[in-house]
């Protein structure tokens, strides 16, 4: 959570900062509280990273395929991107971009940058094997494919240019829940 405050804290007043954060911590009428993220067990992020492999396997199947070729779960590298929204890789711009975005959309929001971020790493991932993956998604490389010719206004508009995200998040909702009441 340190990550988000201090983001936070770059970009408005202690107050504010309080504010966004205790409304993302509690959620509000319209978006569901995201302290599950960092509550005992994880269970918002396990949850998110269940997420990010659906989505990847149903948007971006040529990444999905190379990550799983070489072993590369999602959570090998979108767990420091979830736990402290973006705030551990993406440069100040980016994550000020990242950041509204999900104060305004909440955790689809998250999981849509994921999405655009390993997209903009596929040059990288075809030919890295494993250490190439995980080096191309690490803060260093994200931050290097961004600085290559990724504006913050760009990754935004990758990230909403996935149709019925949120249709797909809540089928992928119904299948985490029937893995969970399995036993799984």
């Amino acid at each position: 959570m340190g990550f988000v405050a201090g983001a936070l804290l770059l970009q408005t007043t202690e107050e504010e900062a309080y504010a966004c954060m205790v409304s993302l911590l509690t959620g509000s009428p319209r978006l569901p509280p995201l302290r599950g993220l960092w509550s005992p067990g994880f269970p918002l992020l396990k949850r998110s990273l269940f997420h990010l492999e659906g989505l990847l396997k149903h948007y971006e199947p040529r990444c999905s395929a190379a990550l799983g070729a070489v072993g590369v779960p999602a959570s090998l590298y979108a767990t420091p991107w979830l736990l402290t929204l973006y705030g551990a890789c993406l440069p100040g711009p980016w994550l000020a971009r990242t950041m509204d975005a999900v104060a305004h959309r909440g955790l689809p929001a998250a999981l849509a940058v994921a999405l655009a971020l390993v997209r903009a790493s596929w040059p990288h991932l075809k030919r890295g094997g494993f250490e190439g993956c995980v080096g191309a998604l690490s803060a260093r490389g994200v931050r290097a494919t961004l600085r290559a010719g990724l504006s913050p206004d760009e990754l935004l508009a990758r990230a909403d240019s996935y149709p019925r995200l949120t249709a797909h998040l809540r089928s992928l909702d119904r299948d985490y829940d029937a893995a969970e009441d399995a036993g799984g």
